[in-house]
């Protein structure tokens, strides 16, 4: 009885991930690659009781696969952001998905205000927000004066924007390729300190095969943009509607970006609010960075998201 839950559970949870950029069911399948490896785990533990040697080195070699590409490339630990200060030296940034259909965006953009932060990087914001920081009546009286727009493209990518204390240019010529379409990124220059490129990115849910194919060509393009024309640390709001071990974060990690979350913090962003157990929900927003590395990192619930938004303290290496 062992052996037929051992060798579909050392395929699975041991291969499943290798196939996955080519085959949607598989990367569906490998969201869940955490609860994988601890099936192996626990299997493991069932044949060293029972004494079967030879399956228990077959786990081994099965847990080991499975814990890779969610181990690889990941901080271990980092202490919880210190929301009543901020320590010198580092660059706060805030990212979250508030929902376009967020009757509640005021409330959650002064939420996402309170903790200082010198970067807000907001994905998917409401048609009303967008209006009153347009009108320059929104944000008057804040500290956030810079503001960027990314123009939405119907079927590609919804509205986003980035807030920031700090002058926020467009890229120079050479790195006009990263303003091209959906491909958004802004320079952040805080006096002191060397010019970083923040963005943002928010390819499809993978509802179908389809919407997946086009979620990954929008992760494979703005890693191409980036090792073409960029030559500064970089800091990437990103609501990647996939998990750590699936194809969308290799993509990322390939091309020289760290997520944030430290592996040993248990618990996702997605769905916030809900009765789903915290171990349950689903890490798909991060704040991903290039040249730097998170000194602290944290999540909070605003108010009429679906998401928990995340909050990085980064230091340029």
């Amino acid at each position: 009885m062992l052996w037929w839950l051992v060798l579909p559970s050392a395929i699975v949870s041991g291969v499943a991930w290798m196939g996955s950029s080519r085959v949607y069911y598989l990367d569906l399948l490998v969201s869940q690659q955490i609860w994988l490896a601890w099936w192996t785990v626990l299997l493991l533990a069932i044949a060293l009781c029972t004494r079967r040697w030879r399956i228990a080195v077959l786990l081994i070699v099965s847990s080991v696969l499975a814990f890779y590409p969610i181990v690889y490339g990941r901080t271990m630990r980092l202490p919880e952001v210190d929301f009543t200060t901020k320590p010198e030296g580092v660059i706060r940034v805030v990212s979250c998905n508030i929902n376009p259909e967020n009757g509640s965006w005021e409330q959650a953009i002064n939420e996402l205000m309170s903790i200082q932060a010198d970067v807000i990087i907001v994905i998917e914001l409401p048609a009303e927000l967008s209006r009153a920081i347009r009108n320059h009546s929104f944000l008057k009286e804040s500290t956030y004066e810079y503001v960027k727009f990314r123009v939405p493209i119907p079927g590609r990518v919804s509205q986003g924007m980035v807030m920031s204390k700090h002058p926020l240019v467009s890229p120079p010529p050479k790195q006009d390729i990263l303003q091209s379409d959906h491909l958004f990124m802004t320079e952040l220059n805080i006096p002191g300190t060397d010019p970083v490129l923040i963005g943002l990115m928010h390819p499809h849910s993978p509802r179908n095969a389809r919407r997946w194919r086009d979620g990954n060509r929008t992760v494979r393009e703005h890693i191409d943009a980036l090792e073409r024309a960029h030559e500064c640390p970089v800091i990437f709001g990103v609501d990647l509607n996939s998990g750590p071990a699936q194809y969308r974060s290799r993509v990322l990690l390939t091309g020289g970006l760290r997520m944030s979350k430290p592996l040993l913090r248990m618990g996702g962003t997605y769905p916030s609010g809900s009765p789903v157990p915290a171990a349950f929900k689903l890490q798909i927003d991060d704040i991903w960075s290039e040249g730097l590395h998170p000194a602290a990192w944290g999540k909070f619930k605003v108010g009429g998201s679906d998401h928990l938004a995340v909050v990085t303290d980064l230091v340029l290496d």
